[in-house]
């Protein structure tokens, strides 16, 4: 290939000189000086560093070669800039010394027809002696350049050995091969030896992880293997695509090779985290007003009263509020005071002394109040509290402090109560089962938290709890979504977990289809009935929309985004029909 080319070499010659012709240069005249400076320069040397250590040992060991035949070395970029020369005064008082400074460029379109630019255009060995240069001011160089090669084949330098034109050395183009390829052997064998690193530490982190994830992702971060794990977490064509860590998975380790790296991921599911707002899907207009109303309460000190049916999240809006505030640092302690024993539920709140009761730990108990110190206590189903307990709750609250079961001490605590019930507790107070002093005692501030009924996102949350559950492996049909929106799920987020954790495992390939959404019989045939029961006679056709609109409202429990759904029709038009038909305060 090297004799094929240098037989082509006065036809390439030829060419490189039209080129020359063309760009408007005049022999006689002055090739264009061009030197990368200050922060170029810098990020040119950082970008080449491995390549001017390998030549700086390379250039040393052919010192006496150099010396003895009044060479010059350098070491040029794939462009043509001089990262590095080796050789001093003597070897390179044959030009001006700008021209042979470091950075500056010895490409075709600046400095005409010289070594380096033939050899990184036609990608070989080969000298270029005297009049062979182009522009004049260079007949006084003789150039022997030679080609390093990156691992994907493409010229990664040139290494180019100069002298006076009256100095021709016919090994020169000899020694200038080998150093190049002395170079290029460094090179890999550096890269070889990082990859062997990569390979045992990927090796020895992937022992105990069969259970998880892997991917390996190139330099621009595309991913170029997955295994089977990884692929039920990112979509079984995952392999040639871009991978975000953010928004695909948790990236629970990374080991990083020259030129690639291996990642151990894991669903967000998998990895249990304290919820905070950030972490909320908060996309219709009453939860966005709820977490408004959260995350300026969590900047107070103020007593929370959260109420909300059963499932709609209370706990979720309690942690969050706990990570927003100055307490974030100290404990979190949530209580479900409707599984806790009538007669242990103090003990449990507020401690026992060693020995207290039968049955008590021989070492006593803090209880949930002083274990929370400084930090925040949830009360979930306050209003199943028996009344002795909230007498105890109401005086800790008063006295900012606690008496345990058998102690006759009390110690000091410093908690923000968050309570929450998704009982109406007004109507417990006239039944006489909840104090009212405890109860406005709580309210310093009240959150309500819509129930999934009332909610305009119940689409986006099933696909979120889908995606926790199998990543980009599955996903819902629309007749399945339908379904989901014509129950009104009782049972709200909760419910509509358990429903949708259900399907993806009744679910055998990629679609989770109307078969695999179990919904309560009983509920089924109500939805089903409301939606297909005949219309009233009407005696207009606004009669008959009105009466199609309020039936469709009582079907889905009125909440407007499913009745509109149903309806085929956008949310501003169902709210322009209601004021029209006055089916709105």
């Amino acid at each position: 290939m090297i004799r094929n080319a240098l037989n082509d070499k006065q036809t390439w010659l030829k060419h490189s000189w039209r080129r020359c012709q063309e760009l408007g240069f005049d022999r006689n005249g002055q090739p264009v000086f061009y030197k990368a400076e200050g922060h170029s320069l810098k990020q040119l040397l950082e970008k080449n560093e491995r390549l001017i250590d390998a030549s700086k040992a390379v250039f040393q060991r052919l010192d006496k070669f150099l010396k003895n035949y009044h060479y010059r070395a350098d070491l040029l970029d794939h462009e043509g800039y001089i990262l590095h020369s080796y050789g001093g005064t003597g070897q390179a008082d044959f030009l001006n010394e700008e021209a042979l400074a470091i950075g500056t460029c010895w490409g075709e379109n600046f400095r005409g027809t010289n070594a380096v630019s033939f050899s990184i255009e036609h990608k070989v060995p080969v000298s270029i002696h005297g009049n062979e240069h182009f522009f004049q001011e260079n007949h006084v160089l003789t150039c022997s350049a030679s080609p390093i090669f990156d691992e994907s084949g493409q010229v990664a330098a040139i290494v180019n050995f100069s002298s006076r034109s009256t100095n021709i050395q016919d090994h020169a183009l000899i020694m200038s091969m080998l150093a190049a390829e002395a170079i290029e052997h460094r090179l890999l064998t550096e890269h070889i030896k990082a990859e062997n690193k990569w390979l045992i530490r990927e090796t020895e982190a992937l022992r105990s992880c069969h259970s998880k994830g892997v991917i390996t992702i190139n330099e621009d971060n595309r991913i170029i293997y997955a295994n089977t794990e990884a692929k039920k977490l990112l979509g079984l064509d995952c392999v040639g695509t871009i991978f975000s860590s953010f928004q695909e998975g948790t990236v629970h380790a990374t080991i990083s090779g020259p030129s690639k790296s291996t990642h151990i991921i894991q669903s967000q599911s998998s990895v249990r985290k304290p919820y905070t707002f950030d972490r909320m899907i908060a996309s219709c207009p009453k939860i966005k007003q709820a977490v408004h109303l959260s995350q300026k309460a969590a900047h107070t000190d103020f007593s929370l009263f959260i109420h909300g049916e059963s499932g709609t999240g209370k706990e979720l809006f309690a942690q969050s509020i706990h990570k927003a505030s100055k307490r974030s640092d100290k404990p979190f302690i949530a209580v479900n005071c409707s599984a806790l024993a009538e007669h242990l539920i103090e003990s449990e709140l507020f401690g026992y002394k060693k020995g207290a009761f039968t049955g008590a730990d021989s070492a006593g108990s803090l209880g949930k109040f002083r274990a929370a110190d400084g930090g925040t206590i949830f009360l979930d189903e306050i209003g199943d509290m028996p009344l002795p307990a909230q007498s105890a709750l109401l005086r800790v609250l008063e006295e900012r402090e606690v008496m345990p079961v058998g102690d006759h001490r009390t110690y000091p605590v410093d908690v923000r109560l968050i309570a929450a019930t998704h009982r109406n507790l007004l109507e417990e107070i006239e039944k006489g089962t909840f104090r009212a002093d405890l109860y406005y005692r709580l309210n310093e501030i009240v959150l309500s938290i819509p129930p999934l009924r009332e909610r305009g996102d119940l689409l986006q949350l099933a696909r979120h709890f889908l995606f926790t559950l199998s990543g980009h492996a599955q996903q819902f049909t629309s007749e399945a979504e339908n379904k989901l929106l014509s129950y009104h799920w009782p049972g709200n987020i909760r419910e509509l977990k358990n429903v949708v954790t259900q399907a993806s495992f009744l679910a055998d390939g990629r679609w989770l289809d109307i078969q695999h959404i179990k919904l309560p019989p009983q509920e089924q045939q109500i939805a089903a009935s409301a939606s297909s029961s005949p219309l009233p006679a009407a005696h207009t056709l606004e009669d008959a929309e009105k009466l199609l609109i309020e039936q469709s409202l009582r079907a889905s429990r009125h909440n407007i985004s499913q009745t509109a759904k149903q309806l085929g029709i956008s949310r501003n038009t169902l709210y322009r029909k209601l004021k029209r038909y006055q089916l709105i305060p």
